[in-house]
């Protein structure tokens, strides 16, 4: 299976991270969906669905949420504010 990367921030570990995500083997669960008569398709549904709502998934802590530089200054600033 291969991975995409991208860099973003962290907001549950603090930290600049390399966030990684699975691609899917569309083939490879064309071809099990076909062999199984349908049945593998509630499985391929499952796996694309998650992966459409947690693409990202940093290494070091398991968060989903990586932050761009923008939003990462906005976040440092609440932050601060509430002293978290």
């Amino acid at each position: 299976m291969t991975k995409d990367r991208t860099r973003g921030f962290c907001p549950r570990c603090g930290h600049d991270q390399l966030f990684e995500r699975n691609q899917i083997s569309h083939g490879l669960h064309l071809f099990l969906t076909v062999i199984t008569c349908g049945l593998w398709l509630v499985s391929w549904a499952s796996i694309f669905l998650g992966h459409q709502l947690r693409p990202w998934r940093c290494p070091q802590c398991g968060g989903h949420k990586p932050l761009s530089p923008e939003r990462k200054s906005a976040a440092s600033a609440v932050s601060l504010r509430t002293g978290d």
